[in-house]
């Protein structure tokens, strides 16, 4: 932690971590609340979501080309929302 100064040592799986090399986004058994910061970093977009959206709702999957859109679209699959993407602004929605 740069502010406290303080290190933590925790196990961690090695091969998410090492995921960039690949040019690569996985994850598993995330909710949308878990996945938005990751969907921000990635795509370099920011996410406001809809407190209505669905915090049962679980993804798993490994993003390697797919647009930001492409991957919504595949979320849509199996999660009930709406999106709108304008600029560098994603807004989720529930249905």
């Amino acid at each position: 932690d740069t502010k406290t100064k303080e290190v933590r040592v925790q196990e961690v799986t090695p091969d998410d971590y090492s995921l960039w090399k690949n040019n690569e986004l996985r994850f598993s058994d995330v909710s949308f609340a878990e996945l938005a910061p990751r969907i921000e970093r990635w795509y370099g977009v920011t996410v406001k979501m809809d407190p209505k959206i669905s915090s049962t709702d679980r993804f798993t999957m490994t993003i390697k080309t797919e647009s930001l859109r492409e991957l919504l679209n595949m979320m849509q699959l199996t999660s009930k929302f709406n999106y709108k993407i304008e600029g560098v602004q994603v807004e989720i929605f529930a249905k």
